[in-house]
């Protein structure tokens, strides 16, 4: 199923630190069942893994994606601002 954040925001930076690590927290600590959600930056999906351990969000695979080309941020900044900063 598509992601309304994802799709939105076309941003992988705001589907990380917006949903995916506060929903995986929320989950894990405060409900009390592990949730591990796998983001699909090509089709704007999110697989979600009840019971599954996330990673630490520093060591998640989708923490370490680069600016989407949909980005609108990467658009208004331009490629080169991102990637001296």
């Amino acid at each position: 199923e598509r992601c309304r954040v994802l799709e939105v925001s076309g941003c992988a930076s705001v589907c990380v630190n917006v949903c995916k690590g506060p929903t995986q927290h929320f989950f894990t600590t405060v409900v009390g069942l592990p949730l591990t959600m796998d983001p699909d930056f090509e089709t704007n999906s999110c697989s979600m893994y009840f019971g599954a351990t996330p990673p630490e969000l520093q060591e998640d695979a989708a923490s370490m994606v680069g600016c989407l080309d949909r980005c609108p941020i990467k658009k208004d900044l331009g490629t080169s601002s991102l990637e001296e900063g």
